[in-house]
Parts: structure tokens; sequence; C-alpha cells
């Protein structure tokens, strides 16, 4: 919350160099952190009015998945969605499922995305409000993962021979 309000403060006196510098001694805000906030609030901007998104639930039985509420924390890229999970990283029971879903951007709870992408930046994740209330499933299928090929494929580097 407190960085919220920072952020708030920021946009309401208008960022410049000696506003910044006692917002940034006062709040403890830096230019990189006020940067970085702006980029993620353009990214939500920019998104379309309908977003596709992806979430990996595990259940015992696809019937338990709640249809209403889908649930909150979800990514846009299904591939880095596949890159950040592995199966054996649950602790409990059931089988890994990727949920994609469609929702209206109204529905991102921009401060919650603000505050987990400033603390997890490499997660990229958006969150909805009230657990996803209002987005439709529109796909179930199981999740399978490389477990043991968590750091990419080779097309994700660049190799100068």
């Amino acid at each position: 919350m407190k960085s919220f309000i920072k952020i708030r403060l920021r946009e309401s006196l208008g960022y410049n160099h000696v506003v910044g510098s006692a917002i940034d001694d006062e709040y403890g805000i830096t230019e990189d952190e006020f940067n970085q906030v702006a980029n993620i609030k353009n990214e939500l901007n920019s998104l379309p009015q309908t977003i596709k998104l992806y979430r990996v639930v595990y259940v015992e039985d696809e019937s338990q998945i709640n249809q209403k509420q889908v649930g909150s924390h979800y990514m846009l890229n299904k591939v880095d969605l596949e890159r950040s999970h592995y199966q054996g990283s649950h602790v409990g029971g059931g089988q890994p499922l990727i949920l994609t879903v469609k929702a209206d951007k109204n529905l991102i709870d921009t401060k919650a995305t603000l505050n987990h992408r400033i603390k997890y930046p490499h997660e990229k994740e958006i969150t909805l409000r009230n657990k996803g209330l209002g987005a439709t499933i529109i796909n179930v299928e199981p999740f399978i993962s490389n477990d043991e090929d968590l750091i990419g494929t080779p097309d994700d580097f660049e190799f100068n021979f």
C-alpha cells in the first residue's frame, strides 16, 4: 500500500527532478522504481479490451474447477507460464492443468499487479480482482512440463561460432 501511495503522490505532483528528489528522500522510492511502475502501467494500458490469460491449477478432477471465480493469478504468455512452473513445484494433491481464460481488461487489479511485478519482475504476472469473477474459461488442458529443462531451449540462446 505504501508503494501505491508513493506512486499516486508522484502522479499528482508531476515527476521532475526537484519533486522527484524530495519524494525519494521522504518516501524512499527511486527514479528507477518510478520508471518501472510507469512501464508496467503503460503495458497494462496497451492491452486489448479482451485479454487471454493462462494459469496452472492442481485438481483431482476437472469438475473441481470453480467456473465463476476462476482465480486471481495469471500470465499473458503461455510459454512464460510453462517455463516458470514445473510439475513437482506444487505441494498437495491433484493433477496440473492449464486454464486459458478470456477476461475484460477492466478485471485487472492494477494495484496488486503493480505490487507483484515490482517484487517479482521475472514472473510477469497479471492479477485479476475478486478471484477472477467475470472471466470465462475457454480451455482446460493438461500441464506437461519438462522439469529438467527449466532454463529454456536452445532457441532461447544466440550462439555465435
